[in-house]
């Protein structure tokens, strides 16, 4: 992970400045990946050290009680795709991350990223995260002890809710691909990333645009820009699962693909990202000019 610094830790607000990015945070193309622009908004809302916000620390405490996420939705402007492995490395970047809302047994997070030099708006990202009993693996409700620390933050109550994304049901012909998640592919709760499957869905996107199965797209994926994406996670995959992700192009806008990942018959994961009708220039490096 860059050089990440806390510069404000509250209970409903947490302001981070992140400086430098390393070379993984870049795809085949030099391009900054879109699981690596997840990767810094989930560690935005959730860094290192972080003591104060959002009182999560407490609910880890309780050692039958874990959180996944159900809902990711972010939009991206044409700059944050300006940032590759030989340009803006070490941009720094200003990201903070509000609570939205808390619910009976969810609570909810938005989170913005600016260029601290341009103050330009690169992105913003919405998380959603559902509270689970370990042994159960179904949702329950939040501590008492943790909802009372938000009593005197109102917003958190009236907040109109988020919307929630509308991806429809799988059509007959799709393409697919499939693969097998590998102990790296765990997090602390031992199942699949988020950032694994936006990985696995880029390959994916990726192959059928390789095999023309798509209208317009047929390049590598990565050097479209993904301007919005919205994903639902559904279940969860362990380790050795095989798991098969589907994909499909909406019928009226181009720019938008669908994608749905089974773990068996059982679906773990719905997205739709829409991508930028033009390919990214080329980022090469320096020696090569």
């Amino acid at each position: 992970m860059p050089y990440l610094e806390i510069v404000n830790d509250s209970l409903a607000r947490i302001e981070v400045r992140i400086s430098g990015l390393p070379s993984l945070f870049f795809d085949r193309t030099n391009n900054l990946s879109l699981w690596s622009i997840v990767e810094l908004f989930l560690t935005a809302g959730h860094p290192p050290e972080n003591v104060k916000f959002s009182s999560r620390q407490d609910l880890y405490k309780m050692g039958h009680l874990m959180s996944f996420v159900v809902q990711m939705s972010c939009s991206l402007t044409p700059e944050i795709h300006l940032i590759s492995k030989y340009v803006k490395p070490n941009i720094r970047l200003a990201m903070s991350t509000s609570l939205y809302h808390i619910g009976k047994s969810s609570y909810s997070m938005l989170t913005s990223m600016t260029n601290v030099e341009t103050k330009e708006k690169l992105g913003e990202f919405f998380l959603k995260l559902v509270i689970v009993d370990r042994t159960t693996r179904k949702s329950t409700p939040l501590p008492k002890t943790f909802v009372e620390n938000f009593r005197n933050i109102p917003f958190l109550y009236s907040n109109a809710p988020y919307p929630i994304p509308v991806i429809p049901e799988m059509p007959d012909t799709i393409f697919a691909m499939t693969f097998t998640a590998r102990h790296s592919d765990m997090d602390q709760n031992y199942h699949v990333t988020t950032n694994r499957y936006v990985q696995s869905f880029t390959d994916c996107a990726t192959e059928a645009a390789n095999d023309g199965f798509y209208k317009h797209f047929n390049d590598d994926m990565c050097r479209y820009p993904v301007e919005k994406f919205d994903v639902t996670l559904l279940g969860e995959s362990k380790v050795g699962d095989k798991l098969r992700v589907c994909t499909w192009q909406d019928e009226v806008d181009v720019q938008t693909i669908y994608f749905s990942c089974f773990n068996g018959s059982t679906c773990v994961m719905k997205a739709a990202f829409v991508y930028g009708m033009h390919v990214m220039a080329p980022k090469i490096p320096p020696h090569y000019l």
